[in-house]
Order: structure tokens, then C-alpha cells, then sequence
């Protein structure tokens, strides 16, 4: 797709296609997540973000990420119940986001989990979602897409997906609980492996999959093959760095006409 590419800067994927702009931050743009950064650098670092994508008079909304596989569908009549005291809009309990306005920045943080992005060419509607190993095996991803067709009238076929820079196989160690419910899921068979004594897991490979399920022909999906644990001058890594480590920011919005 002539709509996704790896850039230089605060980006290691950018998507631009008619009004749909987003993509996923590196290093360069600094920490994303509120709660491992101070308000006043996660801010700045944000406010430079939407400037680089010329989003800044725009609502940001952020999703509180819960390891599941909710989907919120954001729409500007609700940003009011949405807006918190320190000025921020959160969606409580939830991975996933999806509009089919223009003018608002749908934002997830990620540190080694996968970000999915969603959204319909035509300009009329967009997902995004944070899929970590219990997202994923929930589906996440698979539902994103079912309620991004539901919000659109859009048929699965008819939309483009991304897959951003996310933890690889190699580098994703679990434990027998993790791959146990890996083994129990028909979408994860070829994406469970050992390598030597110990389970790993291929959280993109299973991503792509579901949205092939879903209905998206396999040459509409993109997947970076950029590792965020691999790529310590690229990213932060919670595998590396452990808790509290800073996150890299996922961005999709609907530019007005």
C-alpha cells in the first residue's frame, strides 16, 4: 500500500491516504504514556506529535488500555463524558477506538504490545487498537474491524489495515499459562513455537491473521517487521526495560475536508 511508510523523524510508520493520517512514534518524539512521564513532558511530547501531523487544534482521545478487547466507537457528541479533570479525554476500559468523525486523534501508548490501525479509504471511518497477548487471544483486532464495518456500513473487504512495530516471536518469551490459552485459540496454530525449552509467541502474525478472518484481502494489510525489543535505538521496550519504562505513541485521525 502506497499509504503506509517507514519515516525518518518522530516516525517509524506513517499513514497518509485521502484524510486518514496517523502512524507510530519512535524514540525521537519522546514518552507518550502519562503515567511514566511527568504531565508536563508526556504533554509537550504529545502537543510536538500533533504538530508534525497537523492535528493540534483537534481533540486528542486516549484509550485506558486494559488489556482486553473492548471497542469504544468515539464520536463528538460524546467527548464531554469523556473529558477528565486534568483536561485529557479517556476512555475508561477499553483497547480499542473508532470514529467516523472528522476532526478527532484516536491515541493508544504502546511498549512492546502490537498496534493495529483501521480505517476505510474512502475517508469515512477509522480504528485503532492495542492488542498485548490477552487482547489478541480475545480478538481484538477482529472486533475493531466488526465495529468499524458496523459504524461505516463498510464491508471488512473494503478496508485497509496496518500493523505497527511490536515485540517479535524471537524476542516474546511466555509462560505455559500464556501458551497454553495460545494453544487453545484456532488463530494462534503456527504462531506458537519453542525455541529451546521455552514458549514464544508471534503476537503480529496472529493480528494479521484475525483480520484476514475478518474479511481484509492479505494485500491490504501492512505489517512492519521492526521489533520493539530488538531496536533499542528505535524504541522503548518493556521487555527491556522493564516497569515504568516510557511508551511509544499510535495516532489515527480523520482530517476535515
Amino acid at each position: 500500500m502506497d499509504s503506509v511508510m517507514t519515516m525518518g523523524s518522530l516516525w517509524e510508520l506513517r499513514i497518509e491516504e485521502g484524510a486518514v493520517v496517523g502512524g507510530f512514534t519512535n524514540q525521537v518524539a519522546g514518552n507518550l504514556h502519562y503515567p511514566t512521564g511527568t504531565p508536563e513532558d508526556v504533554g509537550a511530547n504529545r502537543r510536538g506529535v500533533l504538530q508534525d501531523l497537523g492535528l493540534t487544534r483537534f481533540p486528542l482521545v486516549e484509550a485506558q488500555q486494559v488489556h482486553g478487547n473492548a471497542v469504544h466507537h468515539v464520536t463528538a457528541a460524546g467527548l464531554p463524558g469523556l473529558l477528565r479533570d486534568d483536561g485529557r479525554y479517556l476512555v475508561p476500559q477499553a483497547d480499542a477506538l473508532v470514529t467516523t468523525e472528522p476532526g478527532i486523534v484516536l491515541s493508544t501508548c504502546h511498549a512492546d504490545c502490537v498496534p493495529v490501525f483501521l480505517w476505510v479509504p474512502e475517508g469515512t471511518g477509522i480504528g485503532l487498537a492495542h492488542a498485548g497477548w490477552r487482547g489478541t487471544l480475545a480478538d481484538v483486532a477482529g472486533d475493531t474491524v466488526r465495529e468499524l464495518a458496523a459504524a461505516t456500513n463498510a464491508k471488512p473487504e473494503q478496508m485497509h489495515a496496518a500493523i505497527g512495530p511490536a515485540i517479535c516471536a524471537h524476542c516474546y518469551e511466555v509462560g505455559p499459562e500464556v501458551a497454553e490459552a495460545a494453544a487453545r485459540l484456532p488463530a494462534a496454530e503456527g504462531f506458537l513455537s519453542k525455541i529451546g525449552d521455552k514458549w514464544h509467541l508471534d503476537l503480529k502474525g496472529i493480528n494479521r491473521r484475525q483480520l484476514k478472518q475478518t474479511g481484509l484481502s492479505p494485500g491490504d494489510i501492512e505489517v512492519s517487521e521492526l521489533c520493539t525489543h530488538c531496536r533499542p535505538d528505535l524504541f522503548f521496550s518493556y521487555r527491556r526495560l522493564g516497569p515504568g519504562c516510557p511508551e511509544m505513541g499510535a495516532f489515527l485521525a480523520l482530517r476535515p475536508d
